[in-house]
């Protein structure tokens, strides 16, 4: 759930990254790199982001932004923009 200043403003889901899930944007990663012999490779260690789960919104200064996950061991985030 992402929440301004207190609000709902939208839900994700797992599907909306690359419409099946994170696993599905870490699949296409490793087959796009697989593509170029001579560039990187994931190592062990190495972080990777698969994309947001809900719809992006402009943000303006003095609002406050948060997150929840449900199903997950994830601590809620939030964010105050200066």
């Amino acid at each position: 759930m992402l929440s301004c200043n207190g609000k709902e403003v939208d839900r994700g889901v797992a599907a909306n990254v690359l419409g099946g899930g994170p696993l599905e944007a870490l699949r296409h990663l490793v087959r796009g790199l697989a593509e170029y012999p001579a560039g990187a490779a994931l190592k062990v260690g190495d972080i990777v982001t698969t994309g947001t789960v809900t719809r992006a919104f402009p943000v303006r200064p003095g609002e406050r932004w948060a997150t929840q996950v449900n199903g997950l061991p994830v601590p809620r985030m939030e964010l105050t923009l200066a």
